[in-house]
């Protein structure tokens, strides 16, 4: 009550003097009556005091599950998603998903922090029953709705604003929490959804080019891609990007990729080389070797010139 008085440049000093070791935040654990009672009954003008305790908690340990339900009371009545940065690992899957869409918006610092707490009490990658593991936490990226043209829901997200979510993932402050496995994971998952999600493709090339060594399974994922006849999926607008996505990923992996641009439809096959005419000597090469030849269909080898 003291803090919530006192003129702003005293407030300055104390916010310097609350955190840190043996500052007054470190008086509180994330048990402490005080603690809790002062988050269901926050008092105005001492955001920043709760804010300062709450991230010295969530610095120190994880905060208890009490705790973190308090607080995601608070921000239902706050709106401010700051609280909850220091309780995310505490909370269960199904209270973090809904917060997504928040999330993603903060700025990088933010968001860093945020996701980075929701992994952390993961344990070994198979959970807990609080957090999230690192390909829930990807998976779930793609899962949040867009608003039109590219997805279906008024109240969704602008595209760009999840796609620089994910691509978050892969930098500095967050890529260790996603090394190879944890990508071929997620993919894994995302590849068998029904619709494949809108970024998938790329988050594909964006793992691609940040794990080389993902190229054996990145081309078992479009083989899969094929399968499903991705030159047919679009989205809300109608554009095929899933389609272009995986054009653009698998002309980067030629010469590898050329059998499995050779298991679509003669069309699909124009398409490859209307738009990257030089790789029609890779083409030709492997769809000329007698045991290749003999399974493609005759539009395609007509196409490659192979049909005299």
């Amino acid at each position: 009550l003291a803090y919530a008085k006192a003129p702003e440049a005293l407030k300055e000093a104390m916010n310097k003097n609350i955190g840190g070791r043996g500052g007054l935040a470190s008086a509180f654990t994330s048990k402490s009556p005080a603690l809790l009672q002062l988050v269901k009954s926050p008092v105005t003008g001492a955001e920043n005091f709760l804010l300062v305790i709450l991230q010295n908690i969530g610095d120190s340990s994880a905060p208890s599950r009490d705790l973190a339900v308090e607080v995601l009371h608070l921000y239902g009545k706050k709106k401010d998603p700051r609280f909850l940065i220091p309780v995310l690992g505490s909370l269960k899957r199904d209270e973090i998903i809904p917060l997504l869409p928040t999330l993603v918006k903060l700025p990088e610092p933010l968001y860093t922090q945020g996701i980075a707490n929701i992994v952390s009490n993961s344990g070994d990658g198979l959970g807990d029953g609080f957090g999230m593991t690192a390909p829930e936490v990807l998976t779930s990226l793609h899962g949040i709705p867009l608003e039109p043209p590219y997805g279906n829901d008024p109240t969704g997200l602008k595209m760009k604003v999840v796609a620089e979510a994910i691509n978050r993932v892969f930098k500095a402050g967050l890529k260790p929490l996603f090394p190879m496995e944890v990508l071929a994971s997620a993919l894994q998952q995302l590849v068998a959804q029904n619709p494949i999600p809108l970024l998938f493709m790329r988050t594909v090339i964006l793992s691609l080019q940040s794990v080389p060594k993902l190229q054996n399974f990145v081309l078992d994922l479009l083989t899969k891609l094929v399968q499903r006849e991705v030159w047919s999926m679009t989205d809300a607008s109608g554009k095929t990007r899933l389609w272009d996505g995986f054009l653009r990923c698998i002309v980067s992996l030629s010469p590898a990729s050329v059998p499995i641009i050779l298991q679509m439809p003669a069309a699909q096959v124009e398409v490859v080389l209307k738009s990257n005419p030089a790789m029609k000597v890779s083409l030709v090469e492997y769809a000329g070797q007698a045991a290749v030849k003999s399974t493609l269909p005759y539009a395609t080898v007509s196409l490659l010139g192979l049909d005299t």
